[in-house]
């Protein structure tokens, strides 16, 4: 959303937020700002609740409950494109009802001068009063197709008008939920993927399994040969997901150098072979300098694989398999991390 507040005002809320980031223990990044900035300003009451409910909770605040905050109160969509579009819509409308009235005008014209018409005819008339209405009856005709004519063009023309904004909205709405840079999903999209399937689940839950996936050594990479070198292997990375994952499976960029897969209706077992397969091909890649075209070895990532418990939420869900994840870095990196729970 815009913000408008005045440099001391947002100098004040900084000061303000940064201790409850300390307090919580979350990390300092934008995403988690973003919530606490809200938070401290008291603009959204919403989120104000929901995160004093969520410090009250044993699991306490954690940055993969923060993100459930951006997501659901503060993330941004487009609000001129948006707004662009409603006023499009209602000008739409405005033209297609000012077309149907000028229609039923001419029609309830048409009708009383048929009925005149008729009357002049009951008179027993003569050829020259026959002549005079069958050409007033001509006229009218004619005006009457025109009328009919004219709504018809534009109820043509509406329809691929409201055709090209059903595109333009559903391609605004896609467009907030795909990472730019690789084309994956995004946080917003995991989410709105984890919503659909857990509100699909009727009865007994089918297995959901999640990956988590962090690029190895990155910001060695980053700080040896530069962020345009890193973006190369972040989109090496993502182009690997991309085509090992399939059907139904949710990929995303979850932020920095991590991904996540979500893998509904699929057992751990699954879950670790399709894990492996993306830690080999990876590991398998080369990556070269952009400036020399020299080769700077292979990239390799480390994985986390968790399994969704019944009834538990996104965010538990996350913080389990991203606790795996680390546990594949903290023993050797390159390599693939059941959660202990399973």
């Amino acid at each position: 959303m815009p913000y408008n507040d005045s440099k001391k005002a947002s100098e004040e809320y900084l000061r303000l937020a940064l201790p409850l980031m300390a307090r919580h223990g979350v990390t300092v990044n934008p995403t988690n700002y973003a919530v606490l900035y809200e938070y401290v300003s008291g603009t959204n009451r919403a989120l104000q609740e929901a995160l004093d409910k969520q410090a009250q909770a044993p699991a306490g605040v954690t940055d993969a409950f923060l993100l459930e905050q951006y997501l659901k109160y503060v993330s941004p969509c487009d609000e001129r494109r948006m707004t662009r579009v409603q006023d499009e819509m209602r000008h739409l409308l405005s033209e297609v009802s000012n077309s149907v009235t000028h229609a039923g005008q001419e029609a309830a014209l048409f009708d009383r001068s048929l009925g005149s018409y008729e009357a002049r005819l009951g008179e027993n008339p003569n050829a020259e009063t026959v002549s005079q209405v069958l050409s007033s009856v001509r006229g009218d005709t004619q005006s009457m197709q025109q009328a009919n004519s004219s709504l018809t063009r534009q109820l043509v023309e509406s329809k691929e008008e409201i055709e090209t904004l059903r595109k333009e909205v559903e391609s605004a709405r896609e467009e907030t939920l795909k990472d730019p840079l690789t084309g994956l999903g995004n946080r917003k999209g995991l989410a709105q993927a984890w919503e659909q399937i857990r509100g699909h689940t009727d009865g007994q839950q089918p297995p959901l399994c999640l990956l988590m996936m962090d690029i190895d050594h990155f910001k060695r990479v980053n700080d040896t040969y530069g962020h345009l070198l890193g973006d190369k292997v972040i989109k090496m990375v993502a182009t690997v997901i991309h085509q090992t994952v399939k059907g139904k499976d949710v990929a995303v960029r979850y932020g920095g150098e991590e991904f996540a897969v979500l893998l509904p209706d699929t057992p751990p077992e699954g879950a670790r072979a399709l894990a492996e397969q993306l830690r080999k091909t990876v590991a398998n890649g080369e990556i070269r300098r952009l400036d020399s075209g020299d080769s700077i070895g292979s990239v390799t990532i480390s994985v986390g694989v968790g399994l969704c418990k019944e009834g538990e939420g996104m965010s538990d869900f996350i913080a389990r398999t991203d606790a795996a994840l680390y546990r594949s870095k903290e023993t050797g990196r390159n390599r693939v991390t059941m959660d202990t729970e399973l």
